[in-house]
């Protein structure tokens, strides 16, 4: 590998190529604001280097808090990170004047130097060095091998709206960060007219000579450590280059091997070029498409998290090549770390005996076994999209993988691999209808009520059974409950006729979706609520229960009337509750238990399945106390809002959708309940059977 220091100006009039397998331009406003500050704190210390200073310190980042060095010669040039390139030109042509390289590693920084410099152009036309030259003509080529090369010369980058930066995440990304350079010398230092040519003399220094590298050795500048390494060893390079480096992943490296041309016989690069575009841009699909986050949640719990989501896929295939060549039983394997993946791929490529799942026969060339491993993480994502494609599949996997990850097997941080595993190959061995079979009795063993009760026979011995539906509660047994109603919501939603509807497993699985809410409400705490909303609860109930009062028995509208008046006596302010607070609980108590008279709601049903419905965490909260009507019309107010979604099976228990004769919209009754649980029983007996 050869070494140099190059200048930024040395660098004018190169064209650099972006290989495929290079991951985008994704710097962002902290990392481009950090180099900006880092070139005007260098070029404030150009300009105080004439100052005394007995300590004699040199200039550099580590020691910009120091005084600067009264030596102006000692100063030294700023150095950035490596360039690592490919000459690619033929030999016979290397002393042309044109030079095109491929990039291998420091893109992020050598496209922020460009989007800088085309920023300056718009204020200095020339170039400092050479004033018969435009500047931005000047300037060293960007362009991307599998993406159009018109975002720059088009300089589609200057304009945030353009269709190529709202279609292209590395366009975006390109087009953000030429932003942040306008606003760094609009807003920053608004108040320094002259920091554009301050910035510009330390990256195209007025008194630099073309060819005169010995003159130019003593500018103080900025430059670039420069390595050109053989074509045959660009893919290592990459590697030895990036890996370990934060923000480059096991993915982006198996994205490098599997789209390195050079790493083929010669007689195979150009095919393996034209290969390797088409590739490229079925990567981008892949991955574009696992960011849904509808798709993602259907194959992933909460606990499992990848920045870029073909990961999964990687892994997936990793699996199935170890399985049979044996990789991670090497020594230095480690299936716990999060690269071993990229080891397997590393490993398969380079080996000469590698074999598939169908030959014992070797896959005898690179290009083949290239071939080969991208038609399994093509097989491997077309199965999964076709899971998603089919809403029966969708839901019932997206629950499969739910309740295994977060209820059967919820310690395992790799279950999900297993339980996709066992679904992927049992799809592939199925017809459509068997393999449907299989996921409903796959989710009935994972619902099926597990709880045991305990009872005396007739002999006065005791005895333990499962408990049936009708006898969970929400006190004992609130995990039972919600995958019940997890259930029911997802089985309603597949019978839902609206074509696009889908459950959104991502919001269960954040556990924003994961609250139990009380369809009539629970019995009223007053330690637990504000006086003002205490006097509001009391409010709304006494208008209702004066108006039913004179259908109740005697003895208990006396009762009634009685700690009707008492209360409006003691709830007329906040000292006079405070000071009555044990007979305002008395008679609160007795209004609280005329309402669930009146819905005909016993104690032990309180808490039962019945009169409990799947939502959110903040919705939960937003409904407190009310009753359903009230309850009804804030679950409405909140969806038509969007601040929350909620579930069909909720949204149907609380408009009484399944009950017959709807009579009482205020009351949660028994023939409501009744009709609720009927519903939910059909649910789970389908899948329990």
């Amino acid at each position: 590998m050869q070494l140099d220091i190059k200048h930024v100006a040395d660098l004018m009039g190169y064209q650099f190529n972006i290989p495929p397998f290079q991951r985008g331009y994704r710097w962002e406003r902290i990392h481009i604001e950090k180099l900006l500050d880092d070139l005007y704190e260098f070029s404030e210390s150009l300009k105080k280097a004439q100052l005394k200073d007995q300590e004699n310190k040199k200039w550099n980042k580590e020691n910009r808090g120091n005084r600067i060095t009264d030596n102006y010669d000692q100063i030294g040039f700023y150095c950035l990170q490596p360039l690592a390139v490919v000459n690619k030109q033929p030999s016979e042509d290397i002393n042309k004047k044109e030079k095109k390289y491929d990039l291998i590693d420091g893109q992020q920084r050598m496209t922020t130097i460009y989007l800088i410099l085309h920023y300056l152009s718009s204020h200095q036309k020339q170039l400092p060095y050479n004033n018969r030259k435009d500047l931005k003509e000047s300037l060293y080529s960007l362009s991307f091998e599998t993406r159009s090369s018109v975002f720059f010369t088009n300089e589609n980058f200057v304009n945030i709206n353009t269709n190529l930066s709202k279609d292209n995440i590395d366009f975006y990304f390109i087009t953000q960060g030429y932003k942040t350079i306008k606003e760094w010398f609009d807003n920053k230092y608004k108040n320094n007219t002259s920091i554009e040519n301050e910035i510009l003399k330390i990256l195209l220094p007025g008194d630099y000579k073309e060819g005169n590298a010995a003159f130019n050795e003593q500018l103080h500048d900025v430059r670039f450590i420069w390595y050109e390494t053989p074509l045959q060893k660009s893919i290592q390079t990459f590697n030895d280059l990036n890996y370990g480096k934060i923000g480059l992943t096991p993915t982006e490296l198996v994205k490098a091997l599997l789209f390195q041309c050079d790493i083929y016989d010669v007689e195979d690069r150009e095919v393996a070029r034209a290969k390797t575009i088409s590739r490229s841009s079925k990567w981008s699909d892949m991955e574009e498409n696992l960011q849904d986050s509808y798709f993602w949640s259907m194959l992933t719990p909460d606990n499992y998290s990848a920045d870029i989501h073909l990961e999964l896929v990687l892994q997936f295939v990793a699996e199935d090549i170890d399985s049979i060549m044996n990789y991670s039983k090497r020594e230095g394997y480690n299936k716990d770390k999060g690269d071993w993946f990229f080891y397997i791929f590393s490993d398969a490529i380079c080996d000469d005996n590698f074999k598939n799942n169908a030959s014992n026969n070797p896959i005898q060339t690179v290009a083949e076994r290239v071939e080969y491993l991208w038609n399994c993480i093509v097989k491997v994502y077309g199965v999964f999209r076709n899971w998603y494609s089919n809403r029966a599949l969708y839901h019932m996997i997206g629950l499969v993988v739910y309740l295994y990850c977060n209820y059967i097997n919820k310690n395992d941080k790799k279950a999900h691999l297993d339980i996709i595993k066992e679904l992927y190959n049992k799809y592939r061995i199925s017809l459509k209808n068997e393999f449907e079979e299989y996921l409903r009795q796959k989710i009935g063993d994972f619902v099926r009520i597990t709880s045991t009760k305990e009872e005396t026979d007739k002999l006065g011995n005791k005895t333990k059974r499962n408990k049936l539906l009708d006898e969970i509660n929400y006190i004992e047994n609130p995990d039972e409950i919600r995958k019940i109603l997890l259930l029911f919501n997802v089985d309603l939603m597949i019978n839902n006729g609206e074509e696009n509807s889908r459950f959104p497993f991502h919001l269960i699985n954040n556990r924003k979706l994961n609250s139990l809410e009380h369809i009539h409400p629970q019995n009223l705490n007053d330690e637990d609520i504000k006086f003002n909303d205490l006097k509001k609860w009391y409010d709304e109930r006494k208008n209702i229960l004066n108006s039913r009062k004179s259908s109740l028995p005697d003895n208990k509208r006396i009762i009634l009337e009685n700690a009707i008046k008492n209360l409006d006596s003691n709830l007329t302010n906040e000292q006079t509750f405070n000071n009555n607070h044990l007979q305002c609980q008395q008679d609160l108590e007795i209004i609280d238990q005329e309402f669930d008279d009146l819905a005909g709601m016993k104690g032990e049903i309180m808490h039962s399945l019945c009169n409990m419905a799947l939502v959110d965490h903040d919705t939960n909260s937003a409904l407190g106390n009310k009753l359903i009507d009230e309850k009804r019309n804030k679950l409405k107010q909140l969806h038509e809002s969007g601040k929350a979604y909620i579930p069909i099976g909720t949204w149907h228990a609380f408009n009484k959708h399944f009950s017959d004769d709807v009579k009482d919209l205020k009351f949660w009754t028994k023939s409501d309940r009744d009709a609720y649980f009927e519903a939910i029983r059909k649910v789970y007996e389908r899948y329990t059977k």
